[in-house]
């Protein structure tokens, strides 16, 4: 009879332990981020050049005042909409407050022209023929009256 061969041992696989599996996922994230981060901030400086200054700031003025209606019949439903300010460098429009009053922020030393808005059942939406009809803001408050 033959006799049994013996069996050879091999010891099974070393296992992954839960903190060797952590630690994996851990450096995997921080490698995405320094990665991530490395490739925004190529990205973002990319269009960048070193010899060109920054923009200046824009100042900005606020223009308040008071609109004076007395030019308007108001005998039919008169509702007080806007004053709309207009200009190459932009559009800026103020409610009109029930006291009359109004306030906006302009660019400085830009000329704006001006409309006042209202509503009557009459007439509609309609612009009255405003004094002054251009303004040019200066400094940081800049009062300036409306009449229509």
């Amino acid at each position: 009879m033959t006799q049994p061969q013996p069996v050879r041992y091999s010891p099974p696989p070393q296992q992954v332990t839960r903190d060797k599996y952590v630690a994996a996922i851990i450096g995997v994230g921080i490698i995405a981020l320094l990665f991530g981060g490395l490739l925004g901030f190529g990205l973002g400086n990319a269009g960048r050049t070193q010899s060109t200054s920054p923009q200046p700031q824009q100042s900005y003025t606020a223009v308040t005042g008071t609109v004076d209606w007395r030019g308007l019949d108001q005998s039919s439903s008169f509702v007080k909409l806007y004053v709309m300010f207009t200009s190459p460098a932009g559009t800026s429009s103020s409610a009109i407050y029930r006291d009359n009053s109004y306030q906006a922020l302009l660019l400085s030393e830009k000329t704006y022209s001006v409309d006042v808005w209202y509503w009557t059942t009459s007439q509609g939406y309609s612009k009255c023929v405003v004094t002054p009809n251009t303004v040019t803001p200066s400094g940081t408050s800049y009062p300036q009256n409306l009449s229509c």
